[in-house]
Protein backbone atom coordinates (compact mmCIF):
# COMPACT_ATOMS: atom_id res chain seq x y z
CA UNK A 1 0.00 0.00 0.00
CA UNK A 2 3.00 2.05 0.21
CA UNK A 3 3.18 2.74 -3.41
CA UNK A 4 0.03 4.30 -3.60
CA UNK A 5 1.82 7.23 -2.19
CA UNK A 6 3.57 7.70 -5.38
CA UNK A 7 0.23 8.34 -7.76
CA UNK A 8 0.69 11.57 -7.83
CA UNK A 9 4.00 11.19 -9.17
CA UNK A 10 3.04 9.33 -11.14
CA UNK A 11 0.58 11.41 -12.37
CA UNK A 12 2.35 14.83 -12.79
CA UNK A 13 4.43 12.38 -14.92
CA UNK A 14 1.47 11.59 -16.81
CA UNK A 15 0.50 15.12 -17.12
CA UNK A 16 3.61 16.05 -18.80
CA UNK A 17 3.85 13.58 -21.48
CA UNK A 18 0.53 13.77 -22.54
CA UNK A 19 -1.21 15.67 -25.51
CA UNK A 20 -2.62 19.26 -24.52
CA UNK A 21 -6.30 20.35 -26.26
CA UNK A 22 -5.96 23.57 -28.64
CA UNK A 23 -6.17 26.60 -26.61
CA UNK A 24 -9.24 29.10 -26.97
CA UNK A 25 -8.52 32.01 -29.26
CA UNK A 26 -11.37 34.36 -27.12
CA UNK A 27 -9.78 37.54 -26.71
CA UNK A 28 -8.32 38.77 -23.37
CA UNK A 29 -10.15 39.50 -20.19
CA UNK A 30 -10.22 43.53 -19.69
CA UNK A 31 -8.67 43.18 -15.78
CA UNK A 32 -6.08 39.82 -17.07
CA UNK A 33 -3.68 41.97 -19.30
CA UNK A 34 -0.03 40.59 -18.70
CA UNK A 35 3.70 41.08 -20.32
CA UNK A 36 5.50 38.13 -19.15
CA UNK A 37 8.82 39.37 -19.88
CA UNK A 38 11.28 37.78 -17.15
CA UNK A 39 14.85 39.47 -17.19
CA UNK A 40 18.33 37.23 -18.54
CA UNK A 41 19.85 36.20 -15.54
CA UNK A 42 17.14 36.95 -12.75
CA UNK A 43 16.89 34.20 -9.86
CA UNK A 44 13.59 34.02 -8.32
CA UNK A 45 13.50 32.07 -4.84
CA UNK A 46 11.37 30.35 -3.31
CA UNK A 47 10.66 27.83 -0.23
CA UNK A 48 8.57 25.38 -0.30
CA UNK A 49 6.69 24.32 3.15
CA UNK A 50 4.94 20.47 3.40
CA UNK A 51 1.57 20.34 5.10
CA UNK A 52 0.06 17.84 7.33
CA UNK A 53 -3.67 16.40 6.77
CA UNK A 54 -4.93 19.73 7.66
CA UNK A 55 -3.22 21.68 5.63
CA UNK A 56 -0.81 23.06 8.02
CA UNK A 57 2.66 23.79 7.69
CA UNK A 58 5.02 21.31 9.28
CA UNK A 59 8.60 21.50 10.11
CA UNK A 60 9.56 19.73 7.08
CA UNK A 61 10.35 22.25 3.74
CA UNK A 62 13.12 23.07 0.99
CA UNK A 63 14.39 25.67 -1.26
CA UNK A 64 14.52 25.95 -4.81
CA UNK A 65 15.53 28.66 -7.54
CA UNK A 66 14.16 29.90 -10.82
CA UNK A 67 16.85 31.02 -13.20
CA UNK A 68 16.21 32.56 -16.37
CA UNK A 69 19.31 31.48 -18.42
CA UNK A 70 17.91 31.82 -22.36
CA UNK A 71 15.98 34.31 -24.12
CA UNK A 72 14.80 34.52 -27.48
CA UNK A 73 15.10 30.52 -28.31
CA UNK A 74 13.77 29.57 -31.36
CA UNK A 75 12.57 25.91 -31.35
CA UNK A 76 10.06 25.12 -34.77
CA UNK A 77 10.47 29.30 -35.96
CA UNK A 78 9.01 30.89 -32.97
CA UNK A 79 11.89 32.68 -31.37
CA UNK A 80 9.42 34.30 -28.44
CA UNK A 81 10.60 31.44 -25.94
CA UNK A 82 12.92 31.43 -22.76
CA UNK A 83 15.08 28.57 -20.96
CA UNK A 84 15.00 28.59 -16.92
CA UNK A 85 16.65 26.33 -14.73
CA UNK A 86 14.96 25.01 -11.17
CA UNK A 87 17.31 24.39 -8.42
CA UNK A 88 16.85 22.78 -5.23
CA UNK A 89 18.86 19.93 -2.86
CA UNK A 90 17.18 17.48 -4.13
CA UNK A 91 17.01 18.14 -8.51
CA UNK A 92 18.12 20.66 -11.49
CA UNK A 93 15.46 20.64 -13.78
CA UNK A 94 15.40 23.07 -17.35
CA UNK A 95 12.46 24.23 -18.73
CA UNK A 96 11.68 25.76 -22.11
CA UNK A 97 8.64 28.46 -21.57
CA UNK A 98 6.91 30.34 -24.47
CA UNK A 99 4.72 33.69 -23.88
CA UNK A 100 2.66 33.74 -26.79
CA UNK A 101 1.63 37.56 -27.08
CA UNK A 102 2.54 38.29 -23.36
CA UNK A 103 -0.63 36.30 -22.25
CA UNK A 104 -0.18 32.22 -22.72
CA UNK A 105 2.47 30.54 -21.15
CA UNK A 106 3.40 27.31 -21.93
CA UNK A 107 5.68 24.94 -20.06
CA UNK A 108 8.01 21.97 -21.02
CA UNK A 109 10.11 20.33 -18.35
CA UNK A 110 12.82 17.64 -18.44
CA UNK A 111 11.53 15.41 -15.86
CA UNK A 112 14.62 12.98 -15.97
CA UNK A 113 16.46 15.19 -13.43
CA UNK A 114 19.61 16.25 -15.17
CA UNK A 115 21.94 17.56 -12.57
CA UNK A 116 23.30 20.78 -13.88
CA UNK A 117 26.90 21.87 -13.88
CA UNK A 118 28.19 24.75 -15.98
CA UNK A 119 30.88 22.88 -18.31
CA UNK A 120 27.99 20.84 -19.53
CA UNK A 121 25.12 23.45 -19.67
CA UNK A 122 24.89 24.33 -23.12
CA UNK A 123 24.63 20.62 -24.83
CA UNK A 124 21.86 19.67 -22.25
CA UNK A 125 19.89 22.37 -22.81
CA UNK A 126 20.27 21.76 -26.89
CA UNK A 127 19.55 18.12 -26.09
CA UNK A 128 16.63 18.98 -24.10
CA UNK A 129 15.30 20.95 -26.79
CA UNK A 130 15.96 18.64 -29.51
CA UNK A 131 13.96 16.24 -27.01
CA UNK A 132 11.04 18.76 -26.76
CA UNK A 133 10.65 19.03 -30.57
CA UNK A 134 11.14 14.98 -31.47
CA UNK A 135 8.54 13.81 -28.42
CA UNK A 136 7.14 16.27 -26.37
CA UNK A 137 4.37 18.63 -26.13
CA UNK A 138 3.80 21.34 -23.89
CA UNK A 139 1.93 21.49 -20.77
CA UNK A 140 -0.48 24.60 -20.49
CA UNK A 141 0.52 25.70 -16.80
CA UNK A 142 -1.77 29.31 -16.85
CA UNK A 143 -4.05 30.68 -19.62
CA UNK A 144 -4.59 34.21 -19.10
CA UNK A 145 -5.76 35.11 -22.35
CA UNK A 146 -9.23 33.64 -21.83
CA UNK A 147 -9.77 36.34 -19.32
CA UNK A 148 -11.38 37.02 -15.91
CA UNK A 149 -13.26 34.25 -14.29
CA UNK A 150 -12.97 32.03 -17.38
CA UNK A 151 -13.35 28.42 -16.89
CA UNK A 152 -11.52 26.03 -19.38
CA UNK A 153 -10.53 22.30 -19.95
CA UNK A 154 -6.69 21.83 -19.77
CA UNK A 155 -6.71 18.21 -20.49
CA UNK A 156 -9.83 16.58 -21.42
CA UNK A 157 -11.09 13.21 -19.91
CA UNK A 158 -9.05 10.21 -20.74
CA UNK A 159 -8.07 7.12 -18.71
CA UNK A 160 -4.25 5.57 -17.59
CA UNK A 161 -3.62 2.31 -15.43
CA UNK A 162 -0.76 2.65 -12.84
CA UNK A 163 0.88 -0.43 -11.95
CA UNK A 164 0.86 0.40 -7.74
CA UNK A 165 1.95 -2.89 -7.01
CA UNK A 166 3.22 -5.93 -8.22
CA UNK A 167 0.39 -7.19 -10.85
CA UNK A 168 -1.69 -4.50 -9.38
CA UNK A 169 -3.20 -2.45 -11.60
CA UNK A 170 -5.70 0.55 -10.75
CA UNK A 171 -6.98 2.91 -13.76
CA UNK A 172 -7.55 6.89 -13.11
CA UNK A 173 -10.06 7.99 -15.35
CA UNK A 174 -9.36 12.09 -15.19
CA UNK A 175 -9.63 15.35 -16.64
CA UNK A 176 -8.13 18.38 -15.60
CA UNK A 177 -9.63 22.36 -15.66
CA UNK A 178 -8.22 25.62 -14.97
CA UNK A 179 -9.78 29.08 -13.63
CA UNK A 180 -8.89 32.52 -13.49
CA UNK A 181 -9.93 34.16 -10.23
CA UNK A 182 -8.52 37.68 -10.80
CA UNK A 183 -6.60 39.84 -8.88
CA UNK A 184 -5.40 39.62 -5.11
CA UNK A 185 -3.08 40.98 -2.75
CA UNK A 186 -0.64 38.81 -1.73
CA UNK A 187 1.84 38.81 1.09
CA UNK A 188 5.09 36.41 0.70
CA UNK A 189 8.28 37.17 2.28
CA UNK A 190 9.78 39.35 -0.27
CA UNK A 191 6.77 41.64 0.23
CA UNK A 192 2.65 42.23 -0.85
CA UNK A 193 1.77 41.73 -4.52
CA UNK A 194 -1.22 42.64 -6.58
CA UNK A 195 -1.17 38.77 -8.29
CA UNK A 196 -3.11 37.56 -10.41
CA UNK A 197 -4.90 33.97 -9.09
CA UNK A 198 -5.31 30.97 -11.26
CA UNK A 199 -6.60 27.28 -10.07
CA UNK A 200 -6.13 24.20 -11.59
CA UNK A 201 -8.05 21.40 -10.67
CA UNK A 202 -7.73 17.64 -11.64
CA UNK A 203 -11.12 15.02 -10.63
CA UNK A 204 -10.49 11.42 -10.86
CA UNK A 205 -12.01 8.22 -10.89
CA UNK A 206 -10.48 4.85 -10.22
CA UNK A 207 -11.11 1.94 -11.25
CA UNK A 208 -10.10 -1.68 -10.03
CA UNK A 209 -11.17 -4.63 -12.73
CA UNK A 210 -13.79 -2.79 -14.27
CA UNK A 211 -15.94 -1.56 -10.82
CA UNK A 212 -14.84 2.29 -9.31
CA UNK A 213 -13.62 2.05 -5.95
CA UNK A 214 -12.61 5.69 -5.12
CA UNK A 215 -12.11 9.52 -6.54
CA UNK A 216 -10.86 12.32 -5.70
CA UNK A 217 -10.27 16.01 -6.62
CA UNK A 218 -6.38 17.64 -6.38
CA UNK A 219 -6.02 21.43 -6.75
CA UNK A 220 -3.52 23.98 -7.12
CA UNK A 221 -3.29 28.03 -6.97
CA UNK A 222 -0.73 29.93 -8.15
CA UNK A 223 -0.13 33.74 -8.35
CA UNK A 224 1.30 35.77 -10.60
CA UNK A 225 2.80 39.25 -10.41
CA UNK A 226 3.08 41.30 -13.77
CA UNK A 227 5.50 43.56 -12.19
CA UNK A 228 7.60 40.82 -11.15
CA UNK A 229 7.17 38.79 -14.43
CA UNK A 230 7.09 35.56 -12.41
CA UNK A 231 5.25 33.13 -9.84
CA UNK A 232 5.09 34.51 -6.37
CA UNK A 233 2.92 32.18 -4.59
CA UNK A 234 2.01 28.39 -5.10
CA UNK A 235 -0.79 26.66 -2.59
CA UNK A 236 -1.65 22.70 -3.13
CA UNK A 237 -3.85 21.31 -0.44
CA UNK A 238 -3.31 17.70 0.81
CA UNK A 239 -5.43 15.26 -1.84
CA UNK A 240 -7.43 12.66 0.15
CA UNK A 241 -9.23 9.87 -1.00
CA UNK A 242 -11.92 7.46 0.68
CA UNK A 243 -10.15 4.81 -0.27
CA UNK A 244 -6.72 5.08 -1.01
CA UNK A 245 -6.11 8.13 1.81
CA UNK A 246 -3.64 10.68 1.06
CA UNK A 247 -3.03 10.60 -2.17
CA UNK A 248 -0.70 13.80 -2.21
CA UNK A 249 1.12 16.13 0.53
CA UNK A 250 -0.16 19.20 0.56
CA UNK A 251 2.47 22.33 -0.06
CA UNK A 252 2.62 25.81 -0.24
CA UNK A 253 5.20 27.97 -1.99
CA UNK A 254 6.44 31.21 -1.28
CA UNK A 255 8.59 33.59 -3.29
CA UNK A 256 11.53 34.43 -0.60
CA UNK A 257 13.68 36.95 -2.43
CA UNK A 258 14.77 37.91 -6.02
CA UNK A 259 18.04 38.30 -7.43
Amino acid sequence: MRKLISISFILTCIFILTSCEKKSESPTGPNAQFYFDPPLGKVYNFTTYMLDSLDQRTQESFNYSDKIIRKNVNIGGENDALVLVSVSPYYSDTSYLRVVNGKDIYEYTDTTNYLIYESRLENMIKNNLKKLTQNYVWLPRVLLSMGDNAEYIILSRRTYAVEVNIGLFLYFSFEIKGKNEGFENVTVPYGTFKAYKVKWSLTADVYYRGTKIDNFDMIQYIWLNDDLDWVVKIYKPTTKANVLGIVDRGQETVLVNVQ
